[in-house]
This record gives structure tokens, C-alpha cells and sequence, in this order.
């Protein structure tokens, strides 16, 4: 009695994974040839305007993905300003970069996992083009010190604001998973605002590590600024906690009033 069942969930597994390594292939085939477009319009420019190239080049790039993905994205809220700001996203998918870059945020620079590059060479390369502060694997703590601290004295000076996801990795929805210490501890010594980002994806429609999500569509909340001014070094986890509980009581009330269950 529960061989139809099965048969037809492993065509739906098969499924999936054709679709999804489909759109794998055709994201990085588009993204080579945006790649080779941005890097043609970046030594024209000498490498000089990165402020165009991810706010309008790699923002368009990026709305143009999501629409190819049939992925809507709906903003709530915005930037509170033109100052300097420390953007934390939720990471509950992959495929997120997109919607992050599509926002647009002004004047901010990114952190990115190095291991991009070697899986996904041309999204790195143009992340590369960005500017983009590409962080090494959390187990090589000597290297994440000094990528932060060399991130510090850069930001410190420029005045750039900066986005970095605490979680580090996809933790899907509707889980919030455990933060790290480094974005909260730049936070700290920079002394900015945090902006926290929700990126919300209804159940059962996230793309999680993959590709092929489920009718996709994504929300992204700007939530209230949580002032730095006075952290302390030493209170770097007693702040990461409470950051945390703010997304994870977000995230709560948002599924609530969707009726979403948890």
C-alpha cells in the first residue's frame, strides 16, 4: 500500500534535484557573463566607482536574478539614513546574496565566506569587484581576527557602512541559529548602530542550501536600530544573545500573525 507513495516521492526528490542543479548551472552561466560586463565597465572606470558597481550594477544583476527566479521580493522599511550602520541579516538561504545585493544599501561593503570563490567562482569574482571583505573558514580563528581587524581600520576610516549575517551559514526557517562572536565584536570596537534584516521565507518555500525552492518569495523587514554606543569588548556575548532574542522574537510574531506554524 505504500509503494505509490514512495515511487511518487522519489520522483519528487529526482525532480528537485534536476531543477535545482539546472538552476545552479544557469545562475553561474549568467553570472560569467555579467561578470565579464561589470569587469569591462570596472577598468573603464579604473576600479575606482565601487559605490556604482554594487549599487546599480550588481544591484540591477541581482533584481534581474530574482525575477528569473519568478522570486518576489517584498521591502518593509529602509535604511534609516545616509550614516554608517551595521547591516545583520537572518541567513536562511543560499540563494539570499541576491536579495541582499538587489536592496541596494548605500555606501556598505560586505562580508562574504572565501569558500564563495572556490565553489562559486564568478559570484565571487563579482563580489570581488565589490569590494567585498571575504571572510576565511570559522575553524581558522587566527585568520577570522585578522580579516576583522583589518575590516575595523578600513570602516573605522572610511566611514563605509558594512553588512555581515551573525549566523555565519544558512540556518533555513523557521530556526535562528547560533551567532558568532566577530560581526558583534567589530560592531563593538566600531561603535555603530546595528540594523538588523529579517529575511523571511513562508514555510516550505525556502531554497535553504539549494536551488529549486518552492513557489520562492521573500520579505525583508528592517527592524529597529539597536544602538552600540558604550558596548564593552567584554560584554561581546551578552550582546550577541540579546541581538539574538530580538530576531528570534520577531520571527515569532511574524509566524503568528501569518498563522505560520512553529
Amino acid at each position: 500500500m505504500t509503494a505509490a507513495p514512495e515511487k511518487a516521492s522519489g520522483r519528487s526528490r529526482l525532480r528537485t534535484a534536476i531543477v535545482g542543479t539546472f538552476n545552479l548551472w544557469t545562475t553561474l552561466l549568467l553570472a560569467t557573463v555579467f561578470l565579464a560586463l561589470l569587469f569591462l565597465v570596472a577598468v573603464v572606470t579604473l576600479f575606482q566607482a565601487r559605490r556604482f558597481y554594487s549599487e546599480f550594477c550588481v544591484r540591477h544583476f541581482s533584481r534581474l536574478m530574482l525575477w528569473l527566479a519568478r522570486t518576489p521580493m517584498r521591502v518593509h522599511g529602509g535604511p534609516a539614513g545616509d550614516g554608517q550602520f551595521f547591516y545583520m541579516p537572518n541567513h536562511p538561504s543560499g540563494p539570499d546574496i541576491f536579495v541582499l545585493m538587489a536592496l541596494g544599501l548605500p555606501n556598505t561593503r560586505f562580508f562574504l565566506s572565501r569558500g564563495v570563490l572556490k565553489r562559486y567562482p564568478p559570484i565571487g569574482l563579482i563580489a570581488a569587484i565589490m569590494g567585498v571583505f571575504f571572510t576565511p573558514n570559522q575553524r581558522d580563528t587566527p585568520a577570522r581576527i585578522r580579516c576583522f581587524e583589518r575590516a575595523c581600520r578600513h570602516l573605522a576610516k572610511s566611514g563605509e557602512s558594512v553588512l555581515g549575517s551573525p549566523e555565519g551559514q544558512v540556518v533555513p526557517e523557521p530556526t535562528v541559529g547560533r551567532f558568532n562572536r566577530g560581526v558583534f565584536h567589530l560592531a563593538t570596537l566600531l561603535q555603530v548602530p546595528i540594523q538588523p534584516l529579517y529575511l523571511y521565507f513562508p514555510p516550505g518555500t525556502s531554497a535553504g542550501r539549494g536551488y529549486a525552492p518552492d513557489k520562492p518569495e521573500v520579505d525583508v523587514y528592517f527592524l529597529p536600530l539597536i544602538p552600540t554606543a558604550g558596548w564593552r569588548v567584554e560584554e561581546v556575548d551578552s550582546n550577541k544573545e540579546r541581538v539574538r532574542q530580538v530576531f528570534l522574537d520577531f520571527g515569532q510574531k511574524l509566524a503568528e500573525a501569518r498563522g505560520d506554524a512553529r
